[in-house]
């Protein structure tokens, strides 16, 4: 600052200290220093890229991209311009973009990691996994103990339902880090796909211990007992969700459920009822509250849940099935037989919603219908 009172045209104060400023991480005056030094030498390249640093560590990405164009307009052959575009690209969700950046780093220096890594990434982001994983290749190839590829790796064959090479993947990761929370939890998901439960009750247990506060993987946690019909301890770990997020709407839901199988229609139902408190119009807890309603012999408040099911989506063909069988306890057929013919709209193949028509026709006496439906 002293240099630059004697002396305000002095670019290499300007320089050093935006470049002091920029190691605090007080950006804003690190772009005034750059600017002041672009006056002085609008041809700079270094003040171009370092305005765009700090801009960039701002999330001001589109202006972070501008000063990258000017450092690629004086020199094509800026790696760093190249790859920074790229990520601030990707930042915008310009994926494509952001792909030609990292190949233009790729042509400069084919053993690139990081730009293999992020080309990969944005591939990801646009769902070709395929290309995603060539990539990802690459990398492991300059560097097989990346923990960040084997683990993006395993996400993109992940997202083509490739779990035995997925956590194959995080298995690689967990030998280079066995601290790695996140793979932990990733892998115990992709063995739930597998309905691996019992190890993906391991992984999840991992890492809570790694990160007793992670809701995921409590989550992840309870549905893995829950699919192993351990209901208490599927609805224990529920509850610890929901004590770091109260207004988790699938944790409530799971909880509903877990106590559905329990018999526990009253609670269920008080858990269904903050899921439509915090969305009216989530589905399934409008149905699974009619079904617990319906276990508690309340069936015209079972229908009227059903209802708001098939004000939500006029084919759910289970809405219009458990409609039907409300309908039937409280003996009203006609209405019952109407909900079974949507039914079979359908589905004209549902064995069961042919057998149900012809009972409600029984009782309503037209046995010649009714026959023509049990056959």
């Amino acid at each position: 600052e002293q240099a630059i009172k004697l002396n305000p045209d002095d670019k290499e104060a300007w320089d050093n200290k935006g470049a002091a400023l920029s190691h605090l991480g007080r950006y804003e005056e690190v772009i005034a220093c750059f600017e002041q030094v672009l006056k002085l030498n609008p041809d700079d390249k270094e003040a171009w890229s370092n305005k765009g640093k700090a801009l960039y560590n701002l999330g001001r990405y589109e202006e972070a991209i501008a000063c990258y164009e000017q450092v690629l307009k004086l020199n094509k052959d800026s790696e760093e311009a190249w790859f920074i575009k790229g990520a601030a690209l990707g930042n915008l969700g310009r994926y494509e973009e952001a792909i030609t950046s990292y190949e233009q780093v790729l042509k400069l220096n084919p053993d690139s990691e990081e730009a293999w890594v992020n080309k990969g990434a944005a591939l990801s982001h646009l769902e070709r996994y395929e290309e995603a994983l060539s990539c990802f290749e690459q990398v492991l190839k300059l560097n097989p103990d990346s923990e960040e590829a084997w683990f993006i790796k395993g996400a993109a064959l992940g997202n083509l339902e490739k779990y035995e090479e997925a956590i194959a993947c995080y298995e690689q990761v967990l030998k280079l880090n066995p601290d790695a929370e996140k793979a932990w939890f990733i892998k115990g998901a992709a063995l739930g796909n597998l309905e691996k439960y019992e190890e993906a009750l391991s992984c999840y247990e991992q890492a809570l211990k790694l990160n007793q506060d992670d809701k995921y993987a409590w989550g992840n946690k309870g549905v893995a007992l829950y699919n192993l019909g351990r209901y208490e301890e599927a609805i224990a770990c529920f509850e610890q969700v929901l004590k770091l997020n109260p207004d988790d709407e699938d944790c409530w839901n799971n909880k509903g459920f877990a106590l559905s199988e329990l018999g526990r229609y009253e609670e269920a139902i008080a858990c269904l009822e903050q899921v439509l408190k915090l969305n009216p119009d989530d589905k399934a807890a409008w149905g699974n509250k009619g079904v617990a309603l319906s276990h508690l012999g309340r069936y015209e408040e079972a229908i009227a849940c059903y209802e708001q099911v098939l004000k939500l989506n006029p084919d759910d063909k289970e809405a219009w099935s458990n409609k039907a069988i409300a309908l039937s306890h409280l003996e009203k057929y006609e209405e019952a037989l109407a909900c079974y013919e949507q039914v079979l709209k359908l589905n004209p193949d549902d064995k069961e919603a042919w057998s149900d028509k012809g009972a409600a026709l029984s009782h309503l006496g037209r046995y010649e219908e009714a026959i023509a439906c049990f056959e």
